[in-house]
C-alpha cells in the first residue's frame, strides 16, 4: 500500500532526530490496529513525534507491553485535561516552582546563608555519582505525565478509555516542593542552621502576614495556645483576635496529652476554665464559636476538629491558623493532612499513596525550635478534606469558582517566654512532650524550692506549711533560704535571679484542693493547696526576664491532683521524683 507524503515528512524529521527506519518501524508495529486505515497511519506518523520522547527511558521491544499493562492498572485524567493538544508542550502536571520555602515559607534567596530562606547554588550543590548506563523503566507518573500530552481522538484510537466519574480534584497538581537549608537542617538534624534568638526572628518573620486581618470581615481564625502555657499562649494573641469585632474564632488547645489522665474526664469543665482565663486576658468571648481540646503528636481532637472547621466555615471562607511560638500550630497543620488525605476505612493502594503523596507535597516544617514558621504558607481545603460546596460540576458551570486554602501563619513572638533563654540544644530537654506526673511536696516557712534552672519560691510567712504540686519538668531542689544569697543561687548554673517587686499573697480553705496555680511562661506550672490563713511568697526570675513572665491563676487548672499523698524530698530532684 502507498505511503502518504506526509508519513514520509514525519518519517523524515524523524530520522533527522537520530532515529532509525527500523525504530520508527519498531514503533508503528507495536500498535498494529493502526494500520487499518488512512488516519490510523497519519496516526502513526503523530505517534512517532510523541514515543520518541519515551525512547531514552525503554526499549521499542518493551513498549507494547509496558502499556498494555500499565493502562490496566492506571487512572487517567478527566477530559478536560485531555483535551490538550497532541505537541503542546504544556501539563497540569507540569511542576510549579514557589519562590518561598514550602516548610518555613521563607522567601527563597542564594545570598545569605545565615539567613532564613537560604538554599544553596546549583554550582554549589555536591554532583550525584552517575549511575551506570542501562535499560531503564518509565515511572508511572512519567508515563502518566506523557500519555496526558495526547488528544482524545488519539486516545480512541490507541483504545484508551477515560473514566467519567472521576473529578480533577482528584489527582491534585505536583508543586515543587522546595526547603530552605534550614527546615532541611530542622527535619534531618534536629538543629537549625540560623541563630534562633528574638532578635533574629523579630527580622525574620512577616508581620505584615497578620495586618490583613484588621480587613478582613467575618474571617474564621483557628488560634492554638499550649494547654500548658495558659495564659502566656493567648495574650499575644488578643491584639491580633480583637482587631475586627467581626471576627470568629475557634480555640484550640494543643498539647492535652500532657495532662494527667484523670484529668481528661473532666474535658467540658477545662473548657470552661480556657474560656474564663482568654476573658481574663482580654478577648472578647463573643467572638468565641468553640473550644477544642486536641494532641497533634497523637491525633486526639483532629478529626472533630476539621468536622468544626467545616460546619462553621462560609463558602468563601479562607481559614486562619494563628497562635504563638512553639505552641504547635505547624504540628497541627501536619495533622490535618494525616486526617484528610484519604478516609481511614479507604485501605487501597490508591489510597495509601494519594495519602503518602499528600503529606509528601503540602507537609510543613515543625520542630520544636520556637519561629519555626518564617512566613505565611498556604494548603488547599480539598487536601485535608474539607470540600468547598460551590466547587462541584453544576456550580462550576454557573460560577467562577476559587481555591480555599488553610493559611498557617507564622508564629507570634511571646518575649516573656523562658524558653528564649535556654540554647538550642536545650530546649527539648525542657519541653513538656509526655503526661505530666504531679508530685506534692511540702514547704515550710524558712525554706525556698529551687526550680532549675530559671524558679526560685521562698515562703516567707504562712500560718501552716503549704503544699507544692509540681506540673513541671523542671528540677526541685529544698533549701534553707538563709543559705541563699543573691549572688549564689543555687541553681547549677551561671544564671542570675532577680526577685519580683511584689510577693504573692494566697489564702488557703481546704486541705486537699489546690486554691491557685503560680504559672510560669512556657515551663509548666504549680499548684498552691492547705489550709492556711495567709502565705506569702517570694518569687525569683532570671535578670533577663520580665515580670510577666509569672502569672497567679484562680481558679487553679487541676485543683484535685493532689490524692494526700506527700513526697519525701531526698537527695536530688531527679530521684525524689521517681
Amino acid at each position: 500500500m502507498p505511503v502518504s507524503a506526509s508519513s514520509h515528512s514525519g518519517r523524515h524529521n524523524f530520522l533527522k532526530n537520530g532515529r532509525t527506519r527500523e525504530e520508527t518501524e519498531g514503533i508503528q508495529c507495536a500498535f498494529p490496529q493502526l494500520r487499518t486505515s488512512m488516519a490510523a497511519r497519519v496516526t502513526a506518523t503523530r505517534l512517532t513525534r510523541v514515543i520518541p520522547r519515551l525512547y531514552p527511558l525503554i526499549s521499542l521491544s518493551r513498549l507494547r507491553p509496558t502499556i498494555v499493562n500499565h493502562l490496566s492498572t492506571c487512572t487517567l485524567k478527566p477530559a478536560s485535561v485531555l483535551s490538550r493538544r497532541l505537541l503542546s508542550t504544556q501539563s497540569d502536571n507540569t511542576p510549579v516552582v514557589s519562590e518561598s520555602c514550602s516548610g518555613c515559607g521563607a522567601t527563597l534567596q542564594e545570598a545569605d546563608p545565615n539567613g532564613s530562606g537560604y538554599i544553596e547554588r546549583k554550582s554549589e550543590r555536591k554532583s550525584q555519582p552517575s549511575k551506570p548506563s542501562g535499560p531503564s523503566i518509565l515511572s508511572d507518573k512519567d508515563y502518566e505525565q506523557h500519555l496526558d500530552t495526547l488528544d482524545p481522538e488519539l486516545k480512541e484510537l490507541l483504545g484508551i478509555k477515560e473514566e467519567a466519574n472521576e473529578t480533577k480534584d482528584d489527582v491534585p497538581k505536583t508543586t515543587s516542593r522546595q526547603l530552605c537549608s534550614r527546615c532541611h537542617s530542622l527535619i534531618h538534624h534536629k538543629t537549625s542552621t540560623t541563630s534562633d534568638t528574638q532578635k533574629f526572628l523579630r527580622s525574620s518573620l512577616q508581620y505584615t502576614s497578620l495586618s490583613f486581618l484588621k480587613t478582613k470581615n467575618n474571617a474564621l481564625i483557628v488560634s492554638i495556645i499550649d494547654i500548658g502555657d495558659i495564659p502566656f499562649s493567648i495574650e499575644p494573641l488578643i491584639a491580633e483576635l480583637n482587631s475586627n469585632p467581626t471576627h470568629r474564632v475557634l480555640l484550640v488547645a494543643n498539647k492535652i496529652d500532657i495532662l494527667p489522665k484523670d484529668a481528661l474526664k473532666h474535658q467540658q469543665r477545662i473548657k470552661d476554665w480556657i474560656v474564663q482565663q482568654a476573658k481574663r486576658s482580654g478577648l472578647n468571648t463573643a467572638s468565641i464559636l468553640d473550644v477544642a481540646l486536641v494532641s497533634a503528636i497523637k491525633g486526639w481532637g483532629i478529626k472533630s476538629l476539621l468536622r468544626s472547621i467545616e460546619s462553621y466555615r462560609n463558602a468563601t471562607d479562607d481559614v486562619y491558623v494563628l497562635g504563638c511560638t512553639n505552641v504547635g500550630k505547624s504540628a497541627v497543620v501536619n495533622a490535618f493532612l494525616k486526617q484528610g488525605a484519604a478516609k481511614k476505612e479507604d485501605v487501597s493502594d490508591y489510597a495509601k499513596q494519594h495519602t503518602a503523596r499528600v503529606r509528601r507535597e503540602y507537609q510543613v516544617t515543625s520542630s520544636h525550635v520556637p519561629g519555626t514558621t518564617i512566613g505565611s504558607i498556604k494548603i488547599p481545603l480539598r487536601v485535608v478534606g474539607i470540600r468547598d460546596p460551590l466547587n462541584n460540576d453544576e456550580a462550576s458551570k454557573r460560577f467562577v469558582t476559587k481555591e480555599r486554602y488553610i493559611i498557617d501563619t507564622p508564629g507570634i513572638i511571646n518575649e516573656d517566654q523562658l524558653v528564649h533563654l535556654l540554647a538550642p540544644n536545650e530546649v527539648r530537654k525542657w519541653e513538656a512532650s509526655k503526661e505530666l506526673k504531679p508530685v506534692t511536696y511540702r514547704l515550710e516557712v524558712g525554706k525556698s524550692l529551687l526550680l532549675k534552672p530559671f524558679i526560685r519560691l521562698d515562703l516567707v510567712k504562712s500560718t501552716q506549711p503549704i503544699l507544692i504540686t509540681l506540673f513541671t519538668k523542671m528540677i526541685p531542689h529544698f533549701v534553707k533560704t538563709e543559705k541563699l544569697t543573691d549572688e549564689t543561687n543555687a541553681i547549677g548554673r551561671s544564671i542570675s535571679l532577680k526577685p519580683l517587686p511584689h510577693t504573692i499573697k494566697l489564702h488557703g480553705d481546704h486541705p486537699s484542693h489546690a486554691t491557685a496555680d503560680i504559672a510560669f511562661s512556657s515551663m509548666g506550672w504549680v499548684s498552691v493547696t492547705g489550709d492556711f490563713d495567709r502565705a506569702e511568697l517570694r518569687v525569683w526570675v532570671p535578670t533577663n526576664a520580665g515580670e510577666n513572665a509569672i502569672d497567679v491563676r484562680t481558679p487553679p487548672l487541676l485543683p484535685y491532683e493532689y490524692k494526700g499523698s506527700i513526697r519525701k524530698f531526698y537527695g536530688s530532684g531527679e530521684r525524689s521524683r521517681q
